[in-house]
């Protein structure tokens, strides 16, 4: 076989394996890139929910709120999870607080949060925040579950009484960010991000002027 043949040959082979190896290594950056992206978000995500308070101010009385908190809220009936698997639980109970904590035998306390109320006048304030968590290379452990204990305490807070009102730090009212949805300071209802009006009672959204 003429040699300018097989040099064209191994030339186009070369080549192959030159695409294919960029191939390979374009694959990898973008696989890698996509990963930072995902526990960058995953990351931000997790603090979000681990550092935001909620806040709920109702004329029901503290006894109403605790009852509904207790109906509404499903735990386990253990005082320490002595299984494998994961289960939210009450580390502790008083007349106006309640510590939920949720974890396994191996970990029995992934995070652990609390609501307190409190009486003012003719007002009860209702707290709920997390106390405590853990991190996995910089990324919050139990965020679904954190999640949905924030949205089961919210409709327990809902169902003492759907008029009380949603307060933020400052003292206005507000809608509740929850990653991509909020919930209408009015009624509970949850709403996607961008939506400027309640569909359910028509309360302008956070930052809605409502005109």
């Amino acid at each position: 076989m003429d040699r300018s043949i097989l040099l064209l040959l191994l030339l186009g082979v070369l080549g192959l394996g030159f695409y294919y190896l960029m191939y390979k290594v374009q694959s990898a950056a973008s696989k890698a890139l996509m990963t930072k992206v995902f526990l960058r978000s995953m990351h931000k995500e997790g603090q979000s929910q681990v550092n935001e308070q909620l806040d709920f101010e109702t004329p029901a009385s503290i006894l109403v709120v605790m009852d509904k908190l207790k109906s509404q809220i499903k735990v386990s009936n253990e005082s320490l999870p002595i299984a494998f698997k994961g289960v939210l639980y009450q580390s502790s109970i008083s007349p106006n607080r309640i510590t939920y904590a949720f974890g396994h035998k191996l970990r029995p306390k992934s995070f652990e949060a609390e609501v307190v109320l409190t009486r003012s006048g003719t007002t009860t304030k209702c707290v709920f925040r997390v106390l405590s968590w853990v991190e996995n290379s910089g990324i919050v452990t139990g965020q679904d579950e954190i999640k949905k204990l924030r949205q089961q305490v919210l409709a327990a807070f809902k169902a003492a009484d759907a008029s009380g009102k949603i307060i933020n730090e400052t003292g206005e009212q507000t809608n509740v960010k929850k990653g991509t949805s909020v919930f209408c300071s009015d009624c509970g209802k949850e709403l996607e991000i961008d939506d400027e009006f309640c569909g359910e009672c028509g309360t302008p959204s956070h930052g809605s002027s409502g005109l």
